[in-house]
């Protein structure tokens, strides 16, 4: 930022950016917590304009379903992002887009349900919905890794820098 601001640029055009400048489209964090007041975030997030939700899951298969089932009930036509922070197995992985799609819930990702690159895979290859690394990915030999994986959670501070990460994109 500082480098763009000295070249008299916004980041996003010193980035690599053309044209407009980009509408900013972005989710919201829903922590794990009693079910009701992940409900009660969503609205109130969804009040504000938020139109995705990023759910974090994996404490449990079945409470993470109903929780997604109250939300969906809640606030329709939202997105999801679910993030089972490497928290699942194969099996609870595929449970959970399962019972999405039965609910007709949308959603636009699902960020690390599993903890190795092999796990992440096999979900990929059995989801329509693309798996995303996250924890599994720190450095750029880690993003040759990914056979398989349908994309990257890339996060500056985790990749040693914005120079690193733009590198890891």
């Amino acid at each position: 930022d500082a480098w763009a601001r000295l070249d008299g640029q916004p980041l996003w055009r010193w980035l690599g950016g053309a044209g407009e400048s980009p509408a900013l489209v972005t989710d919201m964090t829903i922590p794990i917590l009693a079910p009701a007041r992940m409900v009660e975030l969503a609205r109130q997030w969804w009040g504000l304009g938020f139109r995705a939700f990023k759910l974090k899951v994996g404490k449990s298969i079945d409470a993470d379903v109903a929780v997604l089932r109250a939300i969906v009930e809640a606030v329709p036509g939202a997105t999801f992002r679910p993030d089972g922070n490497a928290g699942l197995t194969v099996a609870e992985a595929l449970r959970y887009l399962d019972a999405a799609k039965a609910l007709g819930a949308t959603l636009e990702c699902f960020e690390q349900p599993c903890r190795s690159v092999e796990e992440l895979a096999q979900v990929e290859a059995r989801s329509e919905v693309p798996v995303l690394a996250d924890e599994s990915v720190k450095t750029l030999a880690d993003v040759a890794a990914l056979e398989g994986v349908g994309g990257v959670n890339l996060k500056i501070a985790k990749s040693g820098g914005i120079i690193e990460a733009l590198q890891m994109g």
